[in-house]
């Protein structure tokens, strides 16, 4: 795998070890500044920045051939990443449907295993591999203080566009997501380099540079509550975890030092969580709720029928309840209020009129008020349907969230007076995107297609393009589609893409890796940075629970490359 040009003289070998292991160091840093246009279109294929640098890393390893003495993938690795790229290539080439996806994902998953080796080559000693860990950091920190930096103007900074389709928003509430295309992307990236921040700052103490050490600790701060600001559930929790178990595990040795270390990031990342909880009412919210539909929910009592005069304004009484999480608030740039739409008794047409009316004052969940509106009828006679909604300015109509509508049928007589009289210019209805699925409905999805696809899975990628099929009796169209959610978990999206064939040597890969990670946290001493690439690929492993991230360059990458910095570190301590 990864053989080197036959025949290429010693010196030019070095020479491309050396340019790759630059290249190396410059894609660790750039994983989270992907830009959103492509730098080199090739065909159907785009490269971007990230995209380039690691096709000149894999190019210049496979001219560099492997080191001399530094470590090699180990067979079971390799005999197992054979076995799941086959089966993802046979999955992907039997896909009834959207196979062209399913094969570019598949090779975007080659990749990053081409990584692994390439990185073995490039970077073989410790030395290097303690440089590599610190280009991650470097990259996660900065993208950490641009998150914090947003997060504190309180608006979207537009330049980021150049990375990043558009700001995360949880209902009215900007996530933190610093240069990354989602927030949860941004949580699993800080989650996984905080404990290399951690092992270099704890390097820095021992040695005697204070200033590096108390730039690590604010640094470790900062991005732990980074974390926090992205609103994460998974993330909260997989944080918190992963520093527990990780002391755990180190103060059940002999030599307990760096257990006890471990124990107080553990400490403080739960200061800071508990902290969070007290202070902030939208962090409360956002980690006892699943998707921001959740919040936007009403109960509407409106007459069921009415009869109007052309051109005529009619008190109507409305009696609403807040039934959602949000206080309903009057006032401010994004204020809550009563709305309707007027449309055909068929509803194939919608007028554009959309009377709204103020709220007299904050509407608390759980609370119900009374309303008289005016309401002006259509100038033509006929049967109407007025769909009565309650909108957040600037944010969605409830309808949007999925809220049960609640309509009126209206029926218009007479004519309005000249004065009074416009024409009626009816469109197509509005229309809204399908809400965020919870992940108990993406889950179940998952598992009707594993039943259905159970040896070879729909291909690699193809699940955000199938799901819609799913929610509801009537699928629906893919423009209403939010084509980029997965199964938002690891597992369930292996067994969807590539069925037991091709789960089975993922699985058994992974619990190959557990294992080593344990029998290498039980040895009497361990080096802190090996730990650190335990605690990232640890952070990826539980996080997965609730999460996709290898079909993303920032996460996939960040995640080969901690795995080949595990192989780096443990190889250099096996020969202590």
């Amino acid at each position: 795998m990864m053989a080197p040009i036959p025949f290429l003289p010693e010196p030019r070998r070095q020479s491309a070890r050396a340019a790759g292991y630059v290249a190396l160091l410059l894609l660790a840093v750039a994983l989270p500044f992907e830009l959103e246009r492509p730098l080199l279109p090739l065909g159907p294929l785009a490269l971007t920045n990230v995209e380039l640098l690691l096709a000149v890393v894999l190019g210049l390893a496979l001219l560099a051939g492997p080191a001399a003495d530094g470590p090699r993938l180990p067979r079971l690795w390799l005999a197992l990443g054979l076995w799941f790229v086959a089966a993802l290539l046979l999955s992907a080439a039997l896909s009834s449907e959207a196979r062209g996806n399913a094969l570019k994902a598949t090779l975007r998953t080659l990749e990053g295993l081409l990584l692994v080796v390439a990185a073995l080559r490039l970077a073989p000693t410790h030395r290097a591999g303690r440089a590599i860990a610190l280009a991650l950091v470097a990259g996660g920190v900065l993208a950490t203080l641009l998150g914090l930096a947003e997060h504190i103007a309180g608006q979207e900074f537009a330049w980021l566009s150049a990375v990043r389709p558009s700001a995360t928003f949880a209902g009215p509430f900007q996530r933190l997501s610093g240069p990354f295309d989602y927030a949860n992307q941004a949580a699993i990236y800080f989650e996984a380099t905080l404990p290399f921040l951690f092992a270099l700052t704890l390097e820095a103490a021992h040695a005697g540079r204070r200033r590096w050490a108390v730039a690590g600790a604010v640094a470790l701060l900062l991005q732990a509550q980074a974390t926090l600001l992205t609103f994460s559930r998974a993330g909260v929790a997989t944080l918190l975890l992963v520093c527990a178990g990780i002391a755990a595990a180190l103060l059940l040795r002999p030599h307990r030092r760096p257990g006890w270390a471990w124990a107080a990031l553990a400490t403080l990342v739960a200061v800071v969580i508990a902290a969070n909880w007290l202070l902030s009412p939208l962090f409360r919210l956002r980690l006892q709720s699943d998707v921001d539909a959740e919040w936007y929910r009403s109960t509407l009592v409106a007459p069921a029928e009415l009869t109007l005069d052309a051109g005529e304004t009619q008190p109507v009484t409305i009696t609403l309840t807040n039934s959602g999480a949000l206080t309903w608030r009057e006032a401010g740039d994004k204020p809550f209020r009563l709305a309707a739409r007027w449309q055909t008794a068929d509803g194939a047409s919608e007028l554009p009129a959309q009377p709204k009316w103020d709220l007299p004052h904050p509407v608390a969940p759980g609370e119900s008020i009374t309303l008289s509106v005016p309401l002006r009828a259509p100038n033509r006679a006929g049967s109407y349907r007025l769909i009565w909604d309650m909108l957040h300015e600037g944010v969605n109509w409830f309808d949007a969230r999925g809220d049960a509508p609640t309509s009126s049928q209206v029926v218009v007589v007479g004519t309005a007076t000249a004065d009074e009289a416009e024409p009626v210019v009816a469109g197509p209805p509005l229309a809204f995107d399908a809400p965020l699925p919870s992940r108990r409905v993406l889950w179940t999805i998952a598992l009707q297609l594993i039943a259905e696809h159970p040896l070879l899975g729909i291909g690699l990628d193809n699940y955000r393009l199938t799901y819609g099929r799913y929610l509801t009796d009537d699928p629906l169209p893919d423009t209403a589609l939010d084509r980029t959610i997965h199964s938002n978990n690891w597992y369930l999206e292996t067994l969807v893409s590539a069925g037991v064939v091709g789960a089975a040597p993922f699985l058994l890969w992974l619990l190959a890796l557990l294992w080593s990670i344990i029998r290498r946290l039980r040895r009497p001493t361990i080096d802190s940075l090996q730990v650190a690439a335990a605690a990232g690929l640890l952070a990826f492993i539980l996080h997965g629970l609730l999460d996709y991230f290898l079909l993303f360059n920032a996460t996939a990458l960040l995640f080969w490359t901690t795995a080949a910095l595990w192989l780096i570190f443990d190889y250099d301590n096996n020969r202590i």
